[in-house]
């Protein structure tokens, strides 16, 4: 089961191929392990800026993988 919370739409300029790519692959993974508990997605705005969380109750990424998945590099 996959829960949807959002506020309202969120208007903007996305590059959609990439949206359905990302979106596509943070359910697969969340779907995956997330020990066929529900999976929950939430849209907001923050500061005017768009916030997509996905989240699932699985076993979740070990601490030291986390900062190689969840840091920005630089380009």
């Amino acid at each position: 089961r996959v829960e949807l919370d959002a506020e309202s739409p969120l208007l903007g300029r996305w590059d959609s191929m990439w949206m359905r790519q990302l979106v596509s692959n943070l359910l697969t993974n969340a779907i995956h392990y997330g020990g066929g508990k529900p999976v929950s997605v939430a849209i907001s705005r923050i500061d005017g800026t768009a916030r997509l969380e996905v989240s699932d109750q699985g076993i979740g990424i070990d601490k030291a993988d986390q900062e190689k998945w969840f840091t920005k590099k630089a380009s």
